[in-house]
């Protein structure tokens, strides 16, 4: 990216700003206006990340920088049609919670009898209210290494959901947030923002599902904040399903206290180009974090998972295992770090990249690494990058498939490993239909693996 670019770009984004500060939720008296400027300040000091930056350097954004974006709260609002949501959960226990180009709709939500304990609602309302619990905990899970576009997000989000779960709440219902996209022809920059707090003790699952119901470009510059106290447990879920013009950079920080666990998977079937950055601190001993991914990508698409695992606290543990499957000129990327801290003994950590490539085309770029500063630990890391195996190819055929058949079954199989773990069965189902779909196998239909 030439100097002339990055001043042009930078310039686009000035103005955004310049037009919207004043009038971002709770104006410039607000609390939070202290922290939205000093998010400004780094965004301008770093500018959009290049290939020369070390963590960004397989994932190249000079395309993207230089796209117009306008921002999607300035779009007049639309009539939803919600029956462009008809590919998300239809399951009439779900607490459905729809996000449109970054801003609560609460028409379209089901929040009008929510169990005792459970608060959801607007994250700007929040934050123009000054609630206690948003006070105390919005913008503290980015990471040691918050990317220049979470600092953008910071800047310049105006909405988004706040859910906050009381201590001792065990939520047996789970909530489906759903992020979608309506209304100008337009580039849009979409910056949902999302802060989940359970409180000690208490349980909940929950899935962030991003849904492209638009065709046009845009740009979903997602930030999530999760804090799990003392003894709760969250099962968390990130279905990613953005259109193929679509990019979406997001930032997740997971923040954990003792005893308390973590399952997250993240799930990515969709979009141009798709930036994971996960944080998670293990602040509490013994706690417990279960980190499983699946991408399936082809054409052109991009995915770059970044992960960071901080073991701050001893005898906790964390267990990584991501899986790929890439075809076409589909490119992935995989770098994750578990950081084992000084007095952090007894960790135990365990990380795993798995790759399938269906074409000599596709592309993975792998790097796990361990960063250890404690003597009593047990750490792990691998990663295995290949194609179908020719022996299980013609043992399958042996038995009377064809070699189509055969092929699906397996990546179908390879695939089937990471959706039997999930314990949500609905997503799972929803993840093997559009399995099935990408790989145009309906011989697969209602497989059980």
């Amino acid at each position: 990216m030439n100097m002339a670019t990055v001043e042009q770009q930078l310039d686009h984004y000035q103005a955004l700003y310049q037009r919207r500060a004043g009038q971002l939720t709770g104006g410039q008296q607000n609390w939070f206006s202290a922290v939205r400027q000093a998010a400004w300040v780094r965004f301008e000091q770093e500018g959009w990340p290049t290939t020369q930056h070390e963590q960004w350097r397989f994932t190249r954004l000079q395309d993207l920088a230089a796209i117009p974006f306008q921002l999607a709260v300035e779009q007049p609002q639309q009539p939803l049609d919600q029956s462009r949501l008809r590919s998300t959960l239809s399951d009439s226990a779900v607490l459905r919670v729809v996000v449109v180009n970054g801003r609560l709709h609460a028409d379209a939500s089901t929040l009008d009898r929510l169990p005792r304990g459970l608060r959801i609602g607007s994250l700007g309302a929040a934050l123009q209210s000054s609630d206690p619990v948003v006070q105390a905990h919005l913008h503290h899970y980015l990471g040691r290494f918050p990317s220049p576009l979470a600092q953008l997000n910071t800047a310049l989000f105006e909405d988004g959901v706040f859910i906050h779960l009381a201590a001792g709440q065990v939520i047996e219902q789970p909530i489906q947030i759903i992020y979608c996209q309506q209304g100008a022809k337009q580039p849009l920059l979409i910056q949902p923002r999302t802060l989940v707090v359970l409180e000690a003790n208490s349980q909940l699952r929950l899935m962030e599902h991003f849904v492209g119901t638009s065709e046009t470009v845009y740009l979903n510059n997602v930030v999530t904040e999760v804090v799990v106290a003392d003894l709760a447990v969250l099962d968390y879920y990130r279905l990613v399903q953005e259109n193929e013009a679509a990019y979406q950079l997001s930032t997740l920080g997971l923040h954990q206290g003792r005893n308390s666990t973590i399952t997250a998977t993240l799930l990515n079937l969709g979009g141009r180009l798709v930036r994971n950055d996960l944080s998670a601190t293990l602040a509490g001993e013994g706690a417990d974090c279960v980190l499983n991914g699946l991408t399936v990508l082809h054409n052109r698409q991009h995915t770059d998972h970044h992960l960071w695992v901080e073991h701050t606290q001893p005898h906790c543990h964390s267990w990584e295992y991501f899986k790929g499957v890439y075809d076409d000129h589909a490119h992935g990327v995989f770098a994750g770090c578990i950081h084992v801290y000084p007095g952090a003994q007894k960790t135990d950590a365990k990380q795993t990249n798995m790759n399938l490539l269906l074409s000599d085309q596709a592309l993975v770029d792998s790097k796990p690494q361990l960063e250890i500063f404690a003597d009593d630990v047990k750490c792990t890391h691998g990663a295995t990058i290949g194609q179908i195996d020719p022996e299980a190819l013609f043992y399958l055929r042996s038995r009377g498939l064809s070699e189509v058949q055969a092929r699906h079954l397996l990546v179908f199989a390879f695939a089937n490993e990471i959706l039997q773990q999930m314990k949500w069965r609905a997503v799972a189902v929803l993840v093997e239909r559009e399995l099935v779909q990408r790989l145009q196998a309906p011989e697969l239909a209602g497989v059980e693996m």
